[in-house]
């Protein structure tokens, strides 16, 4: 089945107006799986003329930042109890950011690129309404990050000079993202 939802991640700025939405994909084995896609991209652009002693020299920069973020929620139910779930979460995502940033000199520009693969674990529960029969639920979940790799390269035109960073991190963190949905499955 396919269920449609709307909720609210805590803490938002207005507990009256939902903040997120999702489609989730529930297998006949209880699986569901959560799919986001996340695409992004801003722009800016500074023209500036100075006057000097009658010239008018011109300058301008361009910045940009693309970002690009593919994840998974799957949920597993772990227990059941009369119409409510205890699910199980594995939060596997990667996150692409791209950017570059233009000083007012024509080799001043610095190019940047982070990628991040991670992973994240939590719990949730699902309410089914009986009179419903499994096809409006709410839910309630908290996710935790658990594994991260990010690698960054930097290139400084001006300098011709690229710098590569790796960083791990590992760490059973309990510090949830709180998330409240409510979805109706066809």
């Amino acid at each position: 089945t396919v269920g449609v939802g709307a909720g609210w991640f805590f803490p938002g700025p207005d507990i009256f107006t939902p903040n997120t939405v999702s489609v989730r994909f529930r297998l006949k084995s209880g699986l569901t799986i959560e799919p986001t896609v996340n695409a992004s991209i801003s722009h800016s652009f500074v023209h500036t003329h100075t006057i000097v002693a009658g010239d008018r020299p011109s300058i301008a920069s361009r910045n940009y930042v693309a970002n690009v973020r593919f994840a998974v929620q799957a949920r597993k139910p772990m227990k059941r109890s009369g119409p409510g779930e205890l699910h199980g979460i594995v939060t596997p995502f990667v996150d692409i950011t791209d950017s570059a940033t233009n000083g007012f000199g024509s080799d001043d520009r610095v190019f940047d690129t982070t990628t991040t693969w991670a992973l994240g674990w939590g719990l949730g529960v699902e309410y089914f309404p009986p009179k419903f029969e499994q096809h409006w639920s709410v839910s309630m979940d908290a996710t935790n990050p658990l594994f991260a790799f990010v690698y960054d390269t930097t290139y400084d035109q001006a300098s011709n000079s690229r710098t590569n960073s790796t960083t791990y991190s590992l760490g059973a963190t309990f510090a949830p993202a709180v998330r409240g949905m409510a979805h109706l499955y066809f």
